[in-house]
C-alpha cells in the first residue's frame, strides 16, 4: 500500500512538472492532447525507472544527485549540437537552439530533450516519491 501512495504522490509531482514545463513560451505551441500523452508515456517511463534494479538511486538525496547528473549530461550534449549544427556545412543558424535542431543526427536534439527534460522530471518526482516511502517507513518502525 506504501508503494501505491509514494507513486501517485510521484505521479502528481510529475504531472506539475510536465504543466510547468508546457507553460513555458518555447512550449506553448505543444497542444493539451500531445501534453496529455506527453504525461502518460513518461509516467510509464518513470514507473519503470522507479522500480528497476538497474537505478541505484533509492533515497531523495540519490535522486537529487541523479537529476543533476542528467541536467550536466544533458548540457554536454546540447553543446555538442549547437556545435554540430553550427558548423559550416549546415549554413548560418541564427540561434543555440536552431543550431542544435540543425544538427542533423537522428539522436542528436531529441536525445538531448530525453536526457535533459524528461529523466531530470523522473528523477525529481522520483525523490519526493522516496521522500514519501522513507517517511512511512520511519513512522512505521516508530509505531
Amino acid at each position: 500500500m506504501r508503494d501505491v501512495l509514494a507513486n501517485v504522490i510521484g505521479f502528481i509531482v510529475l504531472a506539475a512538472e510536465v504543466i510547468i514545463f508546457l507553460a513555458l513560451p518555447l512550449c506553448r505551441a505543444i497542444s493539451g492532447p500531445i501534453g496529455l500523452v506527453a504525461y502518460v508515456v513518461l509516467a510509464g517511463m518513470a514507473l519503470y525507472v522507479w522500480h528497476s534494479d538497474k537505478v541505484p538511486a533509492k533515497t531523495p538525496s540519490a535522486w537529487l544527485i541523479f537529476a543533476t547528473v542528467t541536467v550536466l549530461v544533458g548540457a554536454i550534449s546540447f553543446a555538442i549540437d549547437v556545435f554540430v549544427g553550427s558548423s559550416a556545412m549546415h549554413g548560418p543558424v541564427h540561434s543555440f537552439l536552431d543550431a542544435a535542431e540543425h544538427a542533423g543526427s537522428p539522436f542528436g536534439f531529441p536525445l538531448t530533450v530525453l536526457i535533459c527534460s524528461c529523466l531530470t522530471m523522473i528523477a525529481i518526482a522520483g525523490s519526493v516519491r522516496s521522500l514519501i516511502l522513507l517517511g512511512q517507513e520511519s513512522s512505521a518502525a516508530s509505531n
